[in-house]
């Protein structure tokens, strides 16, 4: 593939990270009432409109003006732009779900994985923005509404579960299941075990379910928030088909859409914060600090892939459960929730200047692979199991068959190279006989031809010198004949004889005529293997006749 062509293909595949800001509108009453003393006293005689810090310059940018208490500084306006999208402190709750929760919700239901993470300092309206209230339901809400109207006539079903993550007494982090019959919960590497998901029959039974699982959340009273949360909140939707039965099904969706209400950073002198308070706010602090840091890496590595992605993740609970978003695996939004007035211009420029550059953090927006249910995992092993099993017998039983036509073969080769020695022996037998008889012809034609001479140049005073005929001499060719006479005569074959090689085919195999010969040699005595291989031939034509 082309480099250019391989590079725009990995732009459209990834896209950038979507980053919202809402400001929280100022009381009605133009004063704000903030419950620390000292910032009411130095603020309770000017305008609100002289408090505001933070006003609306376009729908992607803030401007950011210090107040007049630090105006003689070297502190200047600040304009902070490049935003998904702003919301002004009157946006209503429907308008920042068109513009913000809609999208995630859509890609959601097309089987795309996202998240979307309300960030802020404490009391900013990160809750009331992802949960609402009665008159004004927030992004779960309507989520839930949107999902339930656009799966209302498929075969669908809604899983969700929630839990929060909390540091009780100091100590270290713990996770809790929200639910009904929540417990607490371990987390191994990215994965939360034990954790209940409920199936929601309609979007009021959504509704219910979360406000149910709020009520056990961790919140106090503090000096910035009169109802402030002291934990991490996370919420699990999920979307399975009914007919797949958690099989794979390129039609079927089961993306998963994370919301995340993170507890607000808070600062010790404006909180007021002691004892448990204070130890609660260092593990808030720290969990939003690895928080960054884990998008802060994952910009740097984007910029300069020759560094490493550090693993901040590992750090706290909440990352390490988000590490696929955290490493840009996943998609994410990211919604900055701040105030505007004047006693708020540290925590919002502070959080402004640390945010903004996270809108250059790109991620991948490719539906979700699908996750199965463990029973279904289970039940496909197990059938691949027993087709393993099933394989592995007919393996056996190939290898039985295969050993058994090996040994025949075995068998059927050894007859054969008997056979041949046998052949082999005969034949040498027979040469050597055919040698004997035409030495023996070849002496018998020279005895002729020196008598036929002799009869020709016959001399009768030689045969006066000549001794008498031996009277029991032999001719040659009487010997021969009894030489033949000589050999082995057939012997009858006895009935214990034949039984006892009709037992020795039965049990070594037709043509082990050595192995019978030497197994019965007390029976056969002087018969050789030919004998019985001619016998055997004779009782089968025998048998074949009858």
């Amino acid at each position: 593939m082309d480099p250019a062509t391989e590079e725009t293909s990995d732009m459209a595949k990834s896209e950038s990270l979507g980053l919202f800001l809402r400001i929280r509108p100022l009381l009605q009453s133009g004063v704000r009432v903030d419950r620390n003393p000292r910032f009411r006293r130095k603020s309770a005689f000017e305008p609100w409109f002289q408090k505001m810090c933070l006003r609306v310059k376009t729908s992607r940018s803030v401007t950011l003006s210090p107040p007049l208490a630090l105006e003689r500084g070297r502190t200047k306006t600040e304009v902070y732009d490049g935003f998904s999208q702003v919301f002004s402190p009157d946006s209503s709750q429907e308008e920042v779900y068109e513009k913000m929760m809609r999208p995630l919700v859509e890609d959601f239901l097309k089987g795309k994985s996202g998240m979307l993470a309300a960030f802020g300092p404490s009391g900013s309206g990160k809750t009331h923005t992802i949960f609402g209230c009665n008159r004004q339901p927030g992004m779960m809400p309507l989520a839930l509404q949107q999902i339930f109207k656009e799966t209302s006539d498929s075969t669908r079903s809604l899983f969700i579960s929630i839990f929060e993550i909390r540091c009780e007494g100091g100590k270290e982090e713990r996770v809790f299941d929200l639910s009904p019959n929540g417990v607490d919960l371990t987390m191994h590497r990215s994965t939360l075990k034990g954790l209940h998901e409920v199936v929601i029959s309609d979007w009021r039974h959504g509704e219910f379910v979360i406000s149910q699982a709020l009520l056990r959340r961790a919140t106090s009273p503090t000096n910035a928030n009169s109802q402030s949360s002291r934990s991490q909140c996370v919420i699990n939707l999920r979307i399975v088909d009914d007919k797949s039965n958690g099989e794979v099904n390129d039609q079927a969706n089961d993306g998963v859409l994370i919301i995340v209400d993170l507890a607000g950073a808070e600062r010790e002198k404006r909180t007021g914060n002691q004892g448990v308070r204070l130890l609660e706010s260092n593990f808030i602090n720290k969990t939003s600090m690895v928080f960054c840091l884990c998008l802060r890496s994952l910009l740097e590595h984007q910029k300069n892939p020759m560094k490493p992605l550090e693993k901040h993740f590992q750090d706290s609970l909440l990352t390490k459960y988000l590490r696929d978003y955290m490493e840009g695996k996943k998609r994410m939004a990211l919604i900055l929730t701040v105030k505007a007035g004047g006693e708020d211009y540290h925590n919002t420029s502070c959080l402004l200047k640390q945010a903004t550059p996270y809108m250059e953090i790109k991620f991948n927006n490719e539906p979700s692979k699908r996750r199965l249910s463990p029973s279904f995992v289970l039940k496909g092993y197990k059938e691949k199991l027993e087709v393993a099993e099933h394989e592995i017998q007919h393996l056996r039983e190939s290898n039985l068959e295969l050993e058994k036509e090996l040994k025949d073969l075995k068998s059927q080769i050894e007859v054969q190279r008997l056979d041949d020695d046998q052949v082999a022996e005969e034949t040498q037998r027979l040469k050597e006989s055919n040698l004997e008889l035409e030495k023996e012809v070849k002496d018998l034609k020279s005895l002729m031809d020196v008598q036929i001479s002799g009869d020709d140049q016959w001399d009768d005073s030689v045969v006066e010198d000549l001794p008498s005929p031996n009277k029991n001499a032999i001719s040659p060719l009487k010997e021969e004949r009894d030489r033949l006479a000589r050999r082995r005569k057939g012997k009858k074959w006895s009935s214990l004889e034949e039984d006892t090689l009709r037992a020795g085919v039965e049990q070594y195999g037709v043509g082990c005529w050595k192995l019978i010969l030497t197994s019965n040699q007390d029976i056969f005595g002087e018969r050789t293997q030919v004998d019985l291989k001619d016998k055997w031939r004779n009782l089968t034509r025998r048998n074949a006749h009858h």
